[in-house]
Formats: C-alpha cells, structure tokens, sequence
C-alpha cells in the first residue's frame, strides 16, 4: 500500500487510478488515499500470466488471456464482438464449466443488424455477418449462456438514440478489461482472421474492488434491462476512478481544465462543443495541447460538409494553439492499414484516461460507455508514448493533407 498526499491536481488515485472528481466534488482539492497493489496478476491456462495495467491491444492479447483464465463468471458488455477466435474462446470457457452472460448492441451504427427482442426475436437482416452474430448469440444461450440486447429505455437524454458502445469484460469477479475497441479481429488486430485494416485501440485491465463493484453492478443493472438512475450507482467515489455515460462529459472536462502544461488526446474524432471548447480554454492560457483523429479522407475523399466542418472545428483548435494531427491509413498498425480508433487522454504526462468515449454529445451524454483513469507511471509512459510515436509518424497528416488526402 502507497499512501497518495500533497496532491492539489486532480482527485484521488487508487491502484493507479485516478479520477477526475465531477463538478460537485470539488475538482482541485488536496486529498490523501492509500493504493490498492498495481501489481497483482491471475493465472492464465497453467503456463503464464497476465499482468494488470495499460496494453496496446494489436499487442496484446489479454481479452483472449482473461477469456481462457475465467474460471466460473464471464460478463461480457459490448458493441460489436464478431472476432471468431474470441467466440470460439467464449465456447471453451463455457465447455469447462464457466457462466456466460453478455449484453450486446442490437443495432450497430452503419449495421443493417437489427436484433429485436433478444435472439428469439425478429432480425432485421439477411446479412452474413448480422446473422453470424445472431448464431453466436444463440449457440451461447444453448451453451447454457444468457444473452440481452441492450434496452434503450437506458439511454441518458430521453431518447432511443443512444447505443451500448461501452467495451468491458468482468472475469471471476476479481479481473475486468476495459477497451477502446471492439472484440473484433481489426480492433484486436488478430492477422490469423485476416483483417483489412488493424486499429489503434488499447485496454486497460485492473483489479481494483471499487472500479469493480461499479462496473458489476452497472453490468447487473443493463442486464436487467429496466430503468434507473446512473447517478445512484455512480458515487462520488467511484466517480473519481471511472467514468460510465451518459454522465461522463463533466469528469473529462475537469480533467483537461486540471492542467498545467499539457494535455494529449487520441481520439476517432473530437465533434462535441463542450469538450472542444475544453480543449481550447486550456490551450489559451498556455497548456500545449496535442490532438491526433482519423484521417478525412479515411473513407474517400471528403464532401463539402466534411470539408466545411473539419476546417471549423480545427481552424478553431488552430487559432487556440493547439497542434492536430490526422492518423491516416499508411500509418501501419502491425504490417496493417491503420486506423485511429481509440479514446485516450494524457495530462501533464502523469495522469491518464482510456475508454469508450468518442468526441461526440452522444457518446458522452447518451450512450452506455465506460473509462478509467490510471496515474501508475509505467502505464502512462506507455500510452504517451503510443501517442507521441503517433503523432510524429512521416504519414501522419496536418488539416490540409488530411483532407487532399496526399497521405492516404
């Protein structure tokens, strides 16, 4: 145990975790806390083991680690999971016994997969990979597995607009991963599934009881599928380890506005005014900001309003100071077209936040997403310098090339 003092930056830190408290604890205050051990790992099959903390996940394997060292409970929250090696893993956990339960989207943005009702209900589609899904999802309820689509009755802005984007995976009780990626072979970066592109996603797997307790129990609320307040189950406390939308845009912005000489972002895209207009306030009294999104051109060439929007949002950024990059497709990922896909923050080189969380009002304000902040100096020399090698690579592009699209 380390004890955590003098601290007058952020809030608390727990098993190097630290939270940016929300708007009524007080943000700036000094605290002192003890850490749980950083440290710890669980057995994976008889022969390793997988060490807590911040992971690439093209370079890591430890979703399919924790799948196969699950001994008796697997809690699976996620958007998209149409990985063939982690199905077949979800299987064999099941064979030797495990108890799988999964709540997934049932209608993924740009999926013509439309699950009504759960499995037995209507889908929507003919398509192989919609009904793929639907197979798994059958073949884990056969396996005496318990499946629900999330119930969008949770949404957080009166709307059914929201999605379950959040990636988490609870092992035993005792372990959970959270991922800025889905359980797929492009997110995971699995080459013997083919991909055509691999994405720059990262994990973080912890042990801590609190982080824990908050994510079983937003797991057994979803699952339940019936209304409530997120409020309830997220504490102040809890508040000040992890963030669960729709009430995440506030701790994110506490956590940019608590610094004092950088902040670094890694995100698909940043389009939400409130967290943009963070970034900028920062940048104005003289923190360096560092933004790097997906290309323009990442999916053709842009449109007008493409084109219109980029140039106000970044021309904004500009004008603040703030230096931006675009993660183009010839940034490799594992001898892979890359694409930027993760969600991550650095402040001041000492405190980090990875999630769900896209730059978007839905995903902070609506959806089911989930975040942790982490402070343990080795898991945030790793993810800044992911970032920086990112940020300096030769096919990284400025706004103009991003939207010539000379690099992609």
């Amino acid at each position: 145990m380390k004890p955590v003092s003098n601290l007058a930056l952020i809030g608390p830190l727990v098993c190097g975790l630290f939270v940016s408290n929300l708007a009524t604890a007080g943000f700036p205050n000094p605290f002192q806390l003890s850490l749980e051990t950083a440290t710890a790992s669980f057995p994976v099959g008889s022969q390793s083991k997988l060490n807590l903390g911040f992971k690439v996940n093209s370079q890591s394997n430890s979703l399919l680690d924790m799948i196969d060292a699950t001994k008796s409970t697997l809690d699976i929250e996620i958007y998209e999971m149409s990985s063939v090696t982690v199905r077949n893993a979800v299987y064999a956990a099941q064979k030797r016994g495990v108890s799988v339960r999964i709540i997934y989207e049932p209608k993924p943005v740009g999926s013509s997969c439309d699950i009504v009702g759960g499995v037995s209900g209507a889908v929507q589609s003919k398509d192989p990979n919609c009904m793929a899904t639907v197979s798994f999802l059958k073949q884990v309820e056969k396996n005496g597995g318990q499946t629900v689509p999330f119930n969008k009755k949770l949404c957080g802005t009166a709307t059914t607009s929201c999605f379950q984007h959040g990636k988490i995976v609870i092992s035993d009780k005792k372990v959970a991963l959270v991922s800025t990626g889905n359980f797929n072979s492009s997110n995971l970066c699995l080459s013997l599934e083919k991909p055509s592109k691999c994405n720059r996603d990262y994990s973080v797997v912890v042990d801590d009881s609190e982080i824990l307790a908050g994510l079983q129990s937003f797991f057994d609320q979803d699952f339940a599928a019936a209304p409530f307040d997120p409020k309830s189950l997220l504490t102040p406390k809890l508040a000040q380890k992890m963030t669960v939308s729709p009430i995440s845009k506030q701790a994110l912005i506490d956590m940019i506005q608590s610094a004092k000489t950088s902040v670094e972002v890694q995100n698909q895209y940043l389009r939400d005014p409130d967290l943009n207009q963070a970034l900028i306030d920062v940048a104005t009294r003289g923190v360096k900001v560092q933004l790097m999104v997906v290309s323009a051109c990442n999916f053709g060439k842009p449109t007008a309003k493409d084109t219109q929007q980029f140039n106000s949002i970044y021309g904004a950024f500009a004008q603040a100071g703030i230096d931006a990059r675009f993660f183009t497709k010839k940034i490799q990922v594992n001898g892979y077209p890359g694409y930027m896909h993760a969600k991550a923050i650095v402040v001041d080189g000492k405190y980090g936040w990875v999630g769900s969380i896209n730059g978007s009002t839905t995903s902070l304000d609506s959806n089911r997403e989930y975040g942790v902040f982490f402070d343990e100096a080795t898991w945030v020399q790793s993810l800044q310098g992911q970032m920086a090698s990112d940020f300096t690579h030769q096919m990284s592009a400025n706004l103009q090339e991003s939207l010539t699209c000379v690099k992609d």
